[in-house]
């Protein structure tokens, strides 16, 4: 009974601690949390395509409530920003209820958003507000998580129906590492004689900040990411057009070395048919190597500047800016390869390569078209003649073969191209420009 005693008495008392340190822990959590949302909001004003109208971000002991305005531009004149009210409804922790339950967490956000352009149309926002649901969490690691879901609906009209499918996202920011997956399950257009379906999106990202600020406009980062689509198709009964895609997809890395960015490209798809031919094992690979990381910082900051308007003063004032900018993306010999460009068809499978860069010692500032002289690219491809021959090119592809653009040997077409110091060449045969 003695032993008893003491451990429910110890019991006791680890309670009263764990009781008393959720009812002070919050005050505490909610102190620091507004510290964290104002540096946030700060960096967002350092973005020249967000101004920060209005930012009020009021507390008690267990909760607050930040109410945000942005302003953000459209790049289009005939309505250049659209403005944004922001509200975030926040719990501070230790302990937090989620869906799941109860949840060891600093602090959860729920957020709702209004937008004054449809003031007079307030259903408007009161659907979006329904269907997409916002919520964020701050673990006690110091990682920020946020969930995004869509719910499905749709919207029928006379002469034609759309149903938006459900999605589900979920995004960490992890110090300076952004990691995540998003999946929309698709949509559905049908009326008139037409109907367009898209099928299961999947978005991936793993990225790591390497240079600016996150929300700033100027961030740099390597790492991965993806889009793929299952499925998407296009059909129109009047015309019989019609176009499917099945496993297309994105894919991007981007690495970093001596302070210059590599970037890979990869887009393709399983098979692709239009109006009744289809090709499968479509493949582009397009490689950029050598981007000074500072000159993309100014790149990317000069084109929040543009307004939408080429004409306007302040576009061609952020045009004028990128000139000593790309001179300097120049210092470092970047490159621009499309490592892999092919298809397989029914008669075989074509395939082209090509690689440009630029010698900076031929280009003149002050002489734009210089450019054009001071590029150096190589380029080679081959196909089968018999795909062409089934598109009615004979006439075409006969004449090119006559001129020397074009190689033939045993039913394959080829052709190898270079341009050095303003001259091009087509299968060792200068050509005039």
């Amino acid at each position: 009974m003695f032993y008893k005693g003491i451990i429910m008495k110890k019991a006791s008392i680890g309670a009263a601690i764990a009781i008393t340190g959720c009812l002070i822990l919050p005050y505490f959590v909610g102190n620091s949390f507004q510290t964290y949302h104002q540096n946030t909001i700060a960096s967002i004003e350092k973005n020249p395509a967000i101004a920060v109208k209005d930012y009020q971000f009021t507390r008690n002991w267990f909760g607050g409530e930040a109410v945000t305005t942005l302003s953000i531009a459209t790049q289009a004149p005939e309505m250049p920003t659209v403005d944004l009210v922001l509200t975030e409804s926040l719990t501070f922790g230790p302990v937090n209820i989620s869906t799941s339950g109860l949840q060891l967490s600093l602090v959860k956000s729920k957020a709702s958003f209004d937008i004054p352009l449809f003031a007079a149309q307030p259903q408007i926002v009161e659907q979006l507000n329904q269907n997409i649901k916002i919520s964020s969490v701050l673990s006690w690691l110091g990682n920020y998580s946020t969930r995004l879901e869509t719910l499905a609906f749709d919207i029928d009209e006379v002469d034609q129906s759309v149903n938006i499918r459900p999605s589900l996202g979920e995004f960490t920011l992890s110090g300076d590492t952004l990691t995540g997956e998003y999946v929309w399950q698709g949509l559905s257009i049908k009326g008139q004689g037409k109907a367009l379906e898209v099928l299961p999106l999947t978005f991936k990202l793993d990225q790591t900040l390497i240079a600016g600020d996150m929300y700033s406009g100027d961030a740099v980062s390597v790492g991965d990411f993806s889009v793929s689509v299952e499925r998407f198709s296009f059909d129109n009964k009047a015309n019989g057009q019609s176009l499917a895609i099945n496993n297309m997809y994105i894919e991007g890395n981007t690495t970093e070395h001596d302070d210059l960015l590599d970037l890979t490209l990869t887009y393709g798809a399983d098979e692709i048919t239009a109006m009744d031919k289809k090709v499968t094992e479509s493949n582009l690979v397009v490689a950029i190597r050598n981007l000074d990381i500072k000159a993309i910082q100014a790149l990317n900051r000069a084109s929040q500047s543009f307004n939408g308007d080429p004409q306007s003063v302040a576009t061609q004032q952020a045009l004028a800016s990128l000139i000593p900018t790309a001179m300097a993306m120049l210092d470092h010999s970047p490159e621009i390869a499309i490592e892999e460009f092919s298809v397989v068809t029914e008669h075989g499978k074509l395939a082209s390569k090509a690689k440009l860069d630029i010698n900076k010692d031929l280009v003149d500032i002050n002489n734009p078209m210089s450019v054009v002289a001071a590029m150096n690219l190589e380029a080679n491809g081959a196909g089968p003649e018999a795909f062409f021959q089934q598109l009615g090119l004979s006439p075409m592809i006969d004449g090119y073969v006559q001129q020397g653009l074009l190689t033939k040997d045993e039913g394959k077409l080829s052709f190898t191209a270079s341009f050095a110091q303003g001259q091009l060449k087509i299968n060792d045969k200068v050509m005039p420009l």
